[in-house]
């Protein structure tokens, strides 16, 4: 999570200041953060609580979330805030000066930091397809989180794995093994919230695979620098 992983280890949260620092400028500039909550925004089929209930839950816990990385940056002093749904392009929980419509909080208004949070992978990616070119397009820190950061990866399907997410959420994909997710990350994909317990499943799994792999461990973040160099755990 975003408080594992940036807010609780202070190494990773200077790293991001500092990316987004040169994105603005300046260490005085105001900071433009777009938070994508969209996979805590599956409905979750088992669930014995309405669709609006859950709707109404995820919200709020987005919201909290989104004010925490506010925070972060400074709060409504420091930064500008937009919460954007990639389902249905709605902007929500305004802080400061920020777009109105949906493509513009990716596209024109030009955030500095685009924290995609976790949740449902593959609702998450699927309701990325209509933004994918302004993701590679944006000049933006990604901050991928959980669901985030796989489809942060080459492939996606590595949220199969564990059998946390439902693919049954997605009706018109059938098959995950070659969806792409943005390939931000050096041409791997990503395993997110990894341990011990899992080395033999990832063992069976990338056995057939052609490509690296990045096994993120709870608290720990990988960094791509925007110098095409190699990137780095941390």
């Amino acid at each position: 999570s975003f408080s594992d992983g940036v807010l609780a280890r202070p190494e990773v949260g200077a790293l991001l200041r500092d990316a987004v620092q040169l994105q603005t400028g300046s260490v005085d500039a105001r900071i433009r953060l777009t938070y994508i909550p969209t996979a805590m925004y599956a409905l979750r089929r088992e669930s014995q609580r309405t669709p609006g209930v859950q709707r109404q839950r995820a919200r709020r816990d987005g919201k909290q979330k989104r004010d925490r990385a506010v925070a972060f940056f400074g709060g409504p002093a420091r930064c500008d805030a937009v919460t954007l749904d990639l389902w249905d392009a709605s902007v929500k929980h305004a802080v400061g000066a920020v777009p109105t419509k949906g493509a513009d909080a990716l596209g024109a208004w030009d955030p500095h930091v685009v924290l995609v949070d976790g949740g449902n992978t593959f609702w998450l990616r699927r309701c990325m397809e209509d933004w994918l070119d302004a993701f590679r397009r944006s000049s933006a820190v990604y901050v991928g989180v959980s669901a985030g950061a796989i489809c942060a990866g080459k492939h996606v399907d590595t949220a199969l794995w564990k059998g946390w997410d439902d693919p049954g959420i997605v009706e018109d994909i059938a098959d995950w093994s070659g969806v792409l997710g943005l390939d931000l990350a050096d041409g791997a994909s990503v395993f997110p919230h990894t341990s011990a317990e899992y080395d033999g499943l990832v063992a069976e799994k990338t056995e057939a695979r052609h490509e690296p792999l990045l096994k993120l461990d709870e608290g720990a973040a990988y960094v791509v620098g925007s110098d095409g160099g190699p990137g780095r755990f941390v």
